[in-house]
């Protein structure tokens, strides 16, 4: 099947997103190219990856209202000391892709970040994080006020500078700013993706791990930074099959295994409780969500709304595959491009099927949570990730109790403060992740990165399933 075709939209901001990470360009060709992004995302009618919908700031609870903390202490993790010995400290070996994409959906970045980790570790490098800068879905207000957030805010994991598992001696992923101490700009040896041998634009996901794995393990330069040309793992790559090469050693990589959510985001899950908690009760005492675990009786549906009708047409007047990982061969409600998709024009019938699993009806989602109820059992409430308007949640709610759902809660349930609104996608993915069972829409890379976590946490095939 042939990979997502993007629309001019999305291939004009791939171009000036995939400008590198730098503050050297120059304030005239920014702003002609911000004038061509949106006179052409205008133009195309184009669609973006939304977020969870926005909140106002009289809705946030209280709390503070910035990232300094995690700023802070991503600065005091122990591997930010120069004095440390190879292959990291001042002697250490790093590697910096500077041209990560930036201004995409945070789960477009998520993708990109966890295989560039899972490189890193290969190519035995100390890995560079960058801040995410939430400009495509701002949970607040508008992209001017969208913060660059820590990425230890959503996840502690190596890719965040967290640890690596017990008796892994890789280094420890740094910031940028230690990474600018030990490594000044005479030291540094910038890379283009375009000039090496095996090109990112064609290549399978394996083949190009293999390829620059090796070559950063066998370079004697001690700072290496990917600057120039596409990303390794660019989201053409990741919008196709291409990226199903890497599974088996990304799967049994650390970078997956040893990932997990932050205390803000698991936090505000706890907090959250009585939103995704069992309604009737057997006994008297408090109920407590488990740490950890599976979330027993409940039922994950990952529903989007906002312009995605529009993203769906274009997904069948594409011809578009499911994204990533959801495309693995072996889960269930495997998707096959329909006859009519594509060429640009795709016909009404073929619209129609692409509809069912991108955006389904009221109607079609009660059958489908109907439907896992019967294949499992103990399934009584269901918790809606979604981006869809209060209106619209509130019929889709009275529809499913209507069919004997104990309780249904939703995205805009949630309570949260500032700092967690800016990471409610990852509140959701980690709900969806220990759902009993998860049904998620196939072309999106949420859904997509929940896929992948589940299957890293033990969950069975038949809980992943698909519109």
């Amino acid at each position: 099947m042939p990979p997502r075709r993007p629309s001019i939209a999305a291939r004009a901001k791939h171009f000036v997103r995939s400008l590198r990470y730098s503050r050297s360009r120059s304030r005239t060709l920014l702003v002609a190219l911000g004038v061509f992004l949106l006179v052409t995302f205008y133009l195309s009618g184009g669609t973006r990856e939304l977020a969870p919908a926005s909140v106002g700031d009289t809705q946030l609870l209280r709390g503070r209202k910035d990232f300094v903390d995690f700023e802070a202490a991503l600065r005091k993790l122990p591997q930010h000391n120069p004095d440390l010995p190879p292959p990291a400290g001042r002697n250490g070996r790093y590697i910096f892709f500077r041209n990560q994409i930036w201004g995409l959906g945070w789960n477009n970045i998520l993708e990109e970040i966890l295989l560039n980790t899972h490189l890193a570790h290969e190519a035995n490098r100390t890995y560079v994080m960058m801040p995410f800068h939430a400009l495509a879905h701002p949970a607040i207000g508008s992209a001017s006020d969208a913060p660059h957030i820590p990425l230890n805010a959503f996840m502690d994991a190596p890719t965040s500078g967290g640890a690596w598992p017990p008796g892994d001696k890789a280094p420890r992923s740094v910031d940028e700013a230690f990474y600018a101490q030990v490594c000044p700009k005479k030291d540094r040896v910038e890379l283009d993706t375009e000039a090496a041998s095996v090109s990112p634009k064609n290549s399978d996901a394996k083949t190009l791990m293999d390829f620059w794995s090796k070559k950063l393990r066998e370079m004697p330069d001690r700072c290496v930074e990917i600057s120039k040309g596409e990303q390794i793992f660019n989201y053409y790559l990741t919008g196709s099959a291409r990226v199903l090469t890497v599974f088996e050693d990304f799967f049994a990589s650390p970078a997956l295994k040893a990932f997990k959510w932050s205390k803000l985001v698991t936090g505000a899950v706890h907090r959250n409780q009585e939103v995704i908690a069992p309604s009737n009760r057997r006994s008297s005492r408090p109920y407590i969500l488990p740490a950890k675990g599976q979330l027993e009786g409940l039922l994950a549906m990952h529903i989007r709304r906002g312009d995605y009708l529009e993203h769906c047409t274009h997904n069948a007047d594409w011809s578009s595959t499911y994204a990533s990982w959801a495309l693995l061969p072996q889960l269930p409600d495997q998707f096959k491009v329909p006859e009519g998709a594509g060429g640009g024009n795709a016909s009404a019938e073929a619209i129609e099927a692409y509809r069912r699993v991108c955006w389904p009806s009221n109607k079609e989602i009660v059958a489908r949570a109907r439907a896992m109820r019967e294949m499992h059992r103990r399934l009584d409430r269901i918790y809606i990730m979604t981006n869809g308007d209060p209106e619209y949640l509130a019929k889709l709610k009275a529809d499913l109790k209507a069919d004997h759902w104990e309780k249904v809660s939703t995205s805009r349930d949630m309570k949260l403060n500032w700092q967690e609104t800016w990471v409610a996608q990852a509140i959701d993915m980690e709900i969806g992740q220990r759902a009993q069972v998860f049904v998620g829409n196939g072309f999106s890379t949420l859904s997509a990165n929940v896929v992948i976590m589940r299957l890293a946490a033990g969950r069975a095939l038949d809980t992943i399933r698909f519109w």
